[in-house]
């Protein structure tokens, strides 16, 4: 006779299915690699879409090429969603804000096919919020009489490239009045001295002004010593 008191009992095992739940007609699966990448790219749509909505424009003027530029760099990375026209003036209206959505307000209020058209779209907002090429070139000619480098040459530099590419000046006097602009220091380590070019004046005044700066820099901290030598001796 066998006596099983003595013997301990290991409990039983469950098997677990491997057979996946089924999923419910039209949810995604997770199991599908395809449902997954939907999901991931639905996921950065959405989050590109705030991303390019953020640039907002107000009405100012010299403002409006840039969000153009913009939304259209978004239309060719995004072909398949702006097929149509209204997707692409309705974008680029989702910036406006300020003065700019007024006027989109009471336009599109007169005109309620005005969203429909692209180009037509693009013509109104640079008739309304362009200025015209004369009054660019009128307000880029007093500027460029006003600058002044107060920085370093580099920085005026691209401040007079800005403006004098609207106003159409040859090579001799675009030399002439960046010149005019130059510090003091700068423009008497150049007097004397001609260049074959606009470029040629440029890159030699944004050298001098460097090594000028280098010079500046040692004097400076002998006259900030000197002055906190004196101070100290007050004290």
């Amino acid at each position: 006779m066998v006596r099983h008191g003595g013997l301990k009992q290991e409990p039983s095992e469950t098997l677990v299915s491997s057979t996946p739940e089924p999923v419910a007609k039209g949810e995604p699966d997770p199991s599908d690699p395809e449902d997954k990448e939907d999901k991931v790219a639905d996921s950065t749509d959405d989050d590109s879409d705030s991303e390019m909505t953020s640039l907002e424009f107000s009405g100012k003027t010299g403002t409006l090429a840039n969000l153009i530029t913009h939304c259209r760099v978004v239309f060719l990375s995004r072909p398949s969603k702006y097929t149509s026209a209204s997707s692409r003036t309705g974008f680029i209206a989702s910036h406006f804000k300020g003065q700019a959505l007024e006027w989109l307000t009471q336009e599109w209020k007169a005109n309620p096919s005005l969203l429909n058209d692209y180009d037509e779209f693009i013509d109104e907002l640079e008739n309304t919020f362009e200025a015209s090429i004369d009054a660019q070139k009128q307000a880029a000619d007093q500027q460029l009489r006003r600058l002044r480098q107060s920085g370093s040459a580099t920085s005026y530099a691209l401040q007079f490239d800005a403006l004098v590419s609207l106003l159409g000046y040859n090579d001799s006097a675009k030399q002439a009045a960046f010149l005019v602009g130059l510090k003091t220091d700068v423009r008497k380590s150049l007097a004397g001295d001609t260049w074959p070019s606009y470029d040629s004046l440029r890159s030699t005044a944004i050298n001098v002004d460097e090594s000028l700066y280098a010079l500046r820099g040692p004097r400076r901290r002998q006259k900030k010593g000197k002055q906190l030598a004196i101070e100290g001796r007050k004290n």
